[in-house]
């Protein structure tokens, strides 16, 4: 399914995207909930990390316009509309 919309992860079951058009990665990306994204980036700064917003290991809940749902459970909220 195609995105036409920015959305945010409210919850989160199993929510995989290929953003291959946006970004040329070409392996699909596990999406989290919003909590658990500031949960991660809590702890990552708990832990000191000083590059925390450029840690790879912290999971983002924007889901893009114009990127592809591969597999989905969860329920998201549209943040735009892009016509």
């Amino acid at each position: 399914m195609d995105l036409n919309a920015d959305m945010l992860v409210l919850e989160a079951y199993d929510i995989v995207i290929d953003e291959s058009a946006l970004t040329g990665e070409s392996r699909p990306i596990k999406k989290k909930t919003y909590k658990q994204c500031l949960d991660k980036r809590h702890q990552a700064m708990m832990e000191g990390k000083d590059n925390w917003r450029k840690d790879a290991s912290i999971p983002s809940p924007i889901l893009m316009s114009g990127t592809k749902v591969r597999w989905n459970d969860g329920k998201v909220t549209n943040l735009r509309i892009r016509f």
